[in-house]
């Protein structure tokens, strides 16, 4: 059951923090499971912005993405301690029904549809706009239908940083990786090069190498025996050549 209050005192103390620099409504609850289910011990923003170009699969101008690590920067920089702030869920596969922006109409009374009378996460897209076609109750779905577009920033509280992806349920569910795992990884990371997490997500992670690793390509190495899926994508000496930088940059995802 989703939290539909600030009820908690750092939650309405933090509330104005997070919407002074997000200028962003503020919802008393975080994001998980692909912001299919909440998580009541954050509280969050959606940053929103243009699509690249309407589409049946819209995408978010680049510019919302650098607007929400520029957010998280300042926010970061005046949060208490015994906080912490991160961008969260980006891949949203819960809708949103607006009643407003809505037309239903059913092949009979019985199967009328009733979307619910505010926005709110209703579950899987896919299996939401399936019902409704297989029931014969669809006549015209908005974009209120399509999955949400946005970057989902989050406060939290937490000891460190570590406590990121256990506010975001980070896991992978192929590799059979659990929130733990990732923790004990990200933490013996941190121990060697120092690290700065920025983005935790369902099943996406990323962060900063605060130093320089000695052997690039022996790191990529180990990321990737990690995160079998970024093979998909590039070599380890290309994703080595990433690590090279001031700042390396590590972007993790599992499917």
């Amino acid at each position: 059951m989703m939290p539909h209050s600030f009820d908690r005192t750092w939650k309405s103390n933090l509330k104005e923090l997070l919407a002074e620099i997000t200028g962003c409504d503020v919802i008393p609850y975080g994001y998980c499971n692909f912001g299919r289910e909440a998580q009541p011990d954050a509280i969050s923003a959606i940053v929103e912005g243009p699509e690249v170009a309407p589409s049946l699969v819209p995408t978010l101008d680049p510019s919302v993405e650098e607007k929400a690590y520029e957010y998280l920067e300042r926010i970061r920089a005046r949060l208490p301690e015994g906080f912490v702030a991160y961008v969260g869920t980006t891949r949203w596969l819960a809708p949103l029904v607006d009643k407003r922006e809505t037309d239903f109409t059913a092949s009979s009374p019985d199967a009328e549809a009733k979307p619910s009378s505010g926005s709110q996460p209703v579950g899987d897209y896919q299996s939401v706009i399936n019902n409704f076609v297989a029931g014969g109750a669809f006549k015209r779905v908005t974009r209120k239908m399509q999955p949400r577009l946005g970057i989902e920033l989050a406060i939290g509280p937490g000891s460190s940083q570590l406590d990121i992806p256990r506010l975001a349920k980070t896991v992978s569910l192929d590799d059979g990786l659990t929130t733990e795992d990732i923790v004990d990884k990200l933490h013996s990371l941190d121990e060697r090069f120092g690290i700065n997490i920025l983005h935790a997500a369902t099943d996406t992670l990323s962060f900063e190498l605060l130093a320089r690793a000695s052997n690039p390509v022996e790191l990529a190495e180990e990321i990737f025996e990690f995160c079998p899926d970024l093979q998909c994508t590039e070599t380890v000496e290309q994703y080595a050549k990433k690590l090279q930088g001031e700042k390396g940059h590590v972007e993790l995802w599992w499917d």
